[in-house]
C-alpha cells in the first residue's frame, strides 16, 4: 500500500472522476490476504490519503489478523467525511500463472479491473440470444490500446450458463492482476460465478506498437505449401524459448509441402527475438490471406519504430522427406458433417513431455468455417501455447481475430471424479495444433469442431473451435505500408 501523504478521491465507479475507484482491492501476491475499501451506504464518494489507509490496515492486521481468532475484520468511518470502511479478509484464489514475459503489461490490465462492473447484482451468463442470458459468452473488455485483454468464458466446450454476480469475477480479475500480470505473467482463474466460469488476462497481440511494410512480387506460390511453411516455423519456434534470439537468418519448409519456404532475417543490426519472430509470421501469412495474393513477397517488422527484422516467403526447390506419419481414418457411415478422425502424436522433445501415447479425435459440427479462418487459428494458437512452454494446461481461452471471423477457442484439461487432474502442457499442444494442420490438409474439411485429447485411451484434455462473424472488412493486421507488383 501506497505511503503517498497528499488526499485522493475514491467514488463509486463508472458515476465520477475520481483518483481510485470503489470497490478498490489490495491483495497480498499468494492472493490469501484481501483489503477492500468501500463507501458506506447512500454516500457515493470520500477522500483520504493513502498513507492513511496504510495505518488503518496495519491496525486491523494487528487487532484482527495478528490475534486469535484471526478472521479478519471492518474498519468503518475513515476519510474526510467518515463514508469509508476498510475490511480485511481471507480469499481463496483459483489462479494459475503462465511464464515469466508472457503477459500483458500490468497497468493496462488494472485498468481493466478498476473500469470493469464490481457489483453483487445476480447475473446468468449465458450464450447470447439466450433469453434468460443477461451478460453473453464470452465477455471481452480490452484496453483502448489493446494492450490487455480479460475475458471471461466458459471452461467447459460448448454453451456455457451460470449464475453468478460481478463482484466474484471482479475479485477473480484482482486475483489474476496482483498475482500474475503485476510479475510479468499472464493469468487464468476458474470456478468464478459457480463453477462453470473462467477469467483471463491475456496480451493482445500484436499490439498497436508493433507494425510493417509489405512487398509482393512475381511469381505466385502454393497457397497450401505457404501456410503449412507458416505452421512448421511457428511449431518450431514455439518450443523455444520466447526471448531468445533466433540467429542472423532462419529458414523454415514443411517436409511434406516443399514448394515454398518462410526465411526470417536480421536487417541491419537488428535482433530477432523468437518472440518478434512468431509475431511477424503470423502478421505476414494473415495479411496474405486477406489479399489472398500467395506470391513472393517479403515483410519488414517494426515494433514501437524499431526494425526487428525481416519474414519472406520464397519459392523454394526442395527434394524433401515424407510427411509426417500421421494415421487418418474417416468414420464409416457418418455424414460430412459428422466426420472424426484420430490423429496419433510423434514423441516429443525440446520443452514438451517424453510421451509418446498422446491421440486427439476430432469431431465435426455443422456450421462451415472459412479454410482461412481455420489455419490462421491453428498458427495463431501455435503462438499463443508457445508462450507458456512446459506450464500445465488447465483452462486456456484464446478469441482470434482471424479473417473473416472471430474465432473462439477454449482448452480445458478433465478432472475425474477423484478431482485429479490428467494435465497436458502447452508444448504438447502446439505438436497437436501443428500435426492438426496436416490432418485438415488431408481431409479438405473445415467446419466448426470438438477435439478430444486421451493418453493411453484415457481422455486427459478437450478443446472447441467455434466461429461468429466480424463486422464490417476483412481483418487486415497492421500494415504501414504495401506494395503490389
Amino acid at each position: 500500500m501506497s505511503s503517498y501523504t497528499t488526499p485522493q478521491s475514491f467514488g463509486e465507479r463508472n458515476t465520477g472522476q475520481y483518483d481510485a475507484p470503489l470497490p478498490f482491492r489490495y491483495l497480498s501476491h499468494d492472493g490469501l490476504c484481501a483489503i477492500d475499501l468501500a463507501h458506506a451506504a447512500g454516500v457515493m464518494s470520500d477522500t483520504i490519503a493513502p498513507v492513511d489507509l496504510k495505518v488503518a490496515a496495519r491496525l486491523l492486521i494487528s487487532i484482527c489478523v495478528a490475534q486469535a481468532p484471526n478472521q479478519g475484520g471492518l474498519l468503518a468511518g475513515l476519510g474526510q467525511n467518515k463514508a469509508l470502511a476498510l475490511r480485511i479478509m481471507p480469499y481463496r484464489p483459483t489462479v494459475t500463472c503462465g511464464p515469466d514475459d508472457s503477459g500483458p503489461p500490468w497497468l493496462s490490465c488494472r485498468d481493466i479491473v478498476d473500469k470493469m462492473p464490481a457489483n453483487n447484482k445476480k447475473q446468468v451468463f449465458g450464450p447470447r440470444g439466450d433469453v434468460q442470458t443477461t451478460v453473453a459468452l464470452p465477455w471481452r473488455y480490452t484496453t483502448t490500446r489493446q494492450r490487455c485483454g480479460v475475458i471471461v468464458d466458459g471452461t467447459e466446450p460448448g454453451r456455457t450458463t451460470d449464475t453468478g454476480d460481478w463482484y466474484k469475477i471482479w475479485a477473480a480479475a484482482n486475483a489474476v492482476e496482483f498475482m500474475c500480470t503485476q510479475l510479468g505473467r499472464n493469468g487464468t482463474a476458474t470456478s468464478l460465478a459457480g463453477q462453470d466460469l473462467g477469467l483471463s488476462a491475456l496480451p493482445d497481440l500484436p499490439d498497436l506498437d508493433f507494425t510493417y511494410d509489405a512487398a509482393y512480387t512475381i511469381p505466385h506460390l502454393s497457397s497450401t505449401a505457404s501456410i503449412m511453411a507458416c505452421v512448421a516455423a511457428m511449431r518450431e519456434l514455439a518450443l523455444l524459448d520466447m526471448n531468445s534470439n533466433i540467429g542472423r537468418t532462419k529458414t523454415w519448409t514443411h517436409p511434406g509441402y516443399p514448394e515454398v519456404s518462410v526465411l526470417m532475417e536480421e536487417v541491419g543490426g537488428s535482433r530477432s527475438t523468437v518472440r518478434f519472430a512468431m509475431w511477424l509470421i503470423q502478421a505476414a501469412i494473415k495479411d496474405i490471406m486477406v489479399r489472398q495474393r500467395y506470391q513472393t513477397s517479403a515483410f519488414l517488422g517494426q515494433y514501437r519504430n524499431v526494425i526487428i527484422g525481416r519474414v519472406q516467403f520464397i519459392r523454394h526447390q526442395h527434394a524433401g522427406g515424407a510427411e509426417p506419419q500421421i494415421t487418418v481414418g474417416v468414420g464409416g457411415e457418418k455424414s460430412s458433417s459428422d466426420v472424426s478422425f484420430d490423429l496419433k502424436l510423434p514423441s516429443t522433445t525440446g520443452r514438451t513431455a517424453s510421451n509418446d501415447d498422446f491421440s486427439a479425435s476430432v469431431q465435426y459440427l455443422d456450421k462451415v468455417m472459412d479454410k482461412r479462418d481455420t489455419f490462421f487459428t491453428i498458427i495463431w494458437l501455435l503462438m499463443a501455447f508457445g508462450s507458456h512452454g512446459n506450464e500445465p494446461l488447465r483452462v486456456y481461452g484464446c478469441n482470434v481475430l482471424s479473417v473473416t471471423a472471430e474465432v473462439r477457442t477454449i482448452w480445458n484439461s478433465v478432472t475425474r471424479p477423484a478431482r485429479q487432474h490428467y494435465l497436458l502442457k502447452a508444448a504438447d499442444m502446439v505438436n497437436m495444433v501443428a500435426h492438426l494442420a496436416v490432418v485438415l490438409v488431408r481431409v479438405n474439411h473445415y467446419r466448426e469442431m470438438n477435439l478430444i485429447i486421451s493418453e493411453d485411451g484415457v481422455e486427459i484434455a478437450r478443446g472447441a473451435i467455434r466461429t461468429r462473424p466480424l463486422p464490417g472488412e476483412l481483418a487486415f493486421p497492421l500494415t504501414s505500408n504495401v506494395t503490389v507488383s
